[in-house]
């Protein structure tokens, strides 16, 4: 701080020179005292904001809770009350599941019954009567679409005997609208990929021209929003370094303009070298013990699938497929053995 005469001097030359000292220690002061409440906004943020990687309760996102189980709150017993009291169990009502969307198309996969139920006790032919639809969403890498199963009701017109109806294959999660297929590819991008490819299949040609129209309009704001900035940031604040680091990285940020076959980050250096973090915010907090214990599961599964030269999101639906079928140990063993073989196939 600087010390302030108790008489000042009448000199104009002195009197300008200590009127500089206070301007310039006002402005140090400014600038230390700007700097001191970002870091306490920065320390806010991180007491109480939510977490980043907190897996959030969206009825909307059931990727997020697939392994969180529900779990029924038990509550201690209430003392007993002097005389017994009748209770009313609320009635719970449903929610209706919403439709698949309707622009999505449809693949019919009809379940007929087997030739010898056909025939009625009674001599007669069966004759088909009806039939009971349901849909599950199935994926193919780059396809969506709904396969529409359609189960035959045949009923004996001589006789009075009961409609009979196919049975449907057996399923994973029943009465879910996911198929194996849908299954697979979703813990194949939670826990195998980890990161979105955007524009993976496209060219180099075509990477560039996307990158021409859609980043460098983008590119050129922040470059003249950088030029009219920076010089007029304190260099010690947050945002001034922030600025000066943008500014000594710019060529190397805009690198991947000039080419389509120059990637668009160093994800493959980091991938290199920290493998077992990329997808680490897709897993690594659940709700539930459970939901816990099933995840580390699925990563374990999908890692020793790599291991033994699988492809994951093939080898994850060929079993998913085989479960809902399997009965007996020697069935489990033989679904993840033979795996190999029919994916060849």
């Amino acid at each position: 701080m600087i010390a302030v005469p108790e008489s000042l001097p009448d000199d104009p030359i002195l009197l300008k020179h200590l009127l500089l000292l206070a301007s310039e220690q006002a402005a140090a002061k400014d600038a230390r005292i700007e700097q001191l409440q970002e870091q306490v906004a920065l320390l806010r943020h991180k007491l109480f904001s939510p977490k980043s990687e907190r897996s959030p309760e969206d009825a909307d996102s059931p990727q997020l809770a697939m392994f969180n189980e529900v779990e029924e709150l038990i509550e201690a017993p209430a003392a007993e009350p002097a005389e017994a009291e009748e209770v009313v169990a609320p009635v719970k009502h449903r929610g209706k599941r919403k439709p698949l969307p309707a622009n999505l198309p449809r693949v019919e996969v009809i379940h007929e019954l087997p030739e010898h139920e056909r025939t009625c006790a009674c001599g007669a032919c069966k004759q088909v009567i009806g039939e009971e639809t349901s849909e599950q969403l199935e994926i193919i890498p780059m396809q969506v679409r709904v396969i529409r199963h359609i189960r035959k009701t045949y009923a004996c017109k001589a006789c009075e005997t009961a409609p009979v109806t196919a049975d449907k294959p057996a399923q994973l999660i029943e009465k879910s609208l996911a198929s194996p297929s849908v299954l697979a590819m979703l813990l194949t991008t939670k826990y195998a990929d980890g990161i979105e490819r955007d524009l993976k299949d496209a060219d180099h040609n075509e990477r560039l021209d996307v990158r021409q129209q859609r980043s460098q309009p983008l590119i050129d704001q922040l470059k003249a929003w950088l030029d009219k900035t920076q010089p007029q940031v304190a260099g010690q604040t947050a945002l001034g370094k922030a600025v000066n680091y943008l500014a000594g990285n710019w060529s190397r940020l805009v690198r991947y303009i000039e080419g389509g076959h120059l990637p668009i980050d160093n994800n493959r250096a980091e991938n290199a070298i920290r493998p077992f973090v990329i997808g680490r915010k897709n897993w690594l907090f659940s709700d539930t013990p459970k939901g816990a214990t099933a995840s580390a599961q699925i990563y374990s599964l999908i890692e020793t699938a790599k291991a033994n030269g699988q492809e994951p999101y093939a080898w994850l639906r060929h079993i998913l497929e085989r479960l809902p079928t399997a009965s007996s140990v020697e069935d489990y063993e033989a679904a993840t053995h033979r795996v190999q073989q029919a994916i060849a196939l």
